[in-house]
């Protein structure tokens, strides 16, 4: 079971961490040129159901490992635990927010105001990779 969960745990991760650098790139691309609200749309969706549903099987996965590993006892456990939840404020609040406020300027037709969403959006993608990040480094390494 132990190896099982931890097989479903990192292609979780993996799939999760590489999405979200796709779309950040992706985005990041995008910024600058004619906006189109149907295609962020789409990247706002893919935001939340297939990236939230990636990070929902780690947590889920992670937690199950980490009863299984007689881990609760350590201080990485709450600190990646605390991680994944900032995380997913910052996504739920600071980029979908700001991806559906870029869809609504571009239906309006404000081109300028579309762009400072999605650099805005950008912005908050960027935190979230860096949060991962230390996140999937605290779940290898288990520092303290």
């Amino acid at each position: 079971l132990y190896l099982a969960l931890t097989w479903v745990h990192i292609l979780a991760v993996m799939s999760w961490f590489g999405a979200y650098v796709a779309q950040h790139i992706i985005l990041a691309r995008a910024a600058g040129q004619r906006l189109d609200a149907a295609q962020i749309g789409a990247w706002r969706d893919l935001n939340y159901r297939v990236l939230g549903g990636f990070a929902l099987l780690a947590l889920v996965t992670g937690l199950a490992l980490a009863w299984l590993g007689g881990w609760f006892r350590e201080g990485w456990i709450h600190t990646a635990i605390l991680l994944w939840v900032i995380g997913m404020a910052v996504s739920m609040i600071g980029t979908g927010k700001s991806l559906k406020s870029t869809v609504a300027a571009i239906k309006a037709g404000e081109h300028e105001q579309a762009q400072s969403q999605l650099r805005k959006a950008i912005v908050y993608m960027r935190a979230e990779l860096g949060l991962l990040t230390v996140l999937t480094m605290l779940m290898v390494f288990k520092p303290f």
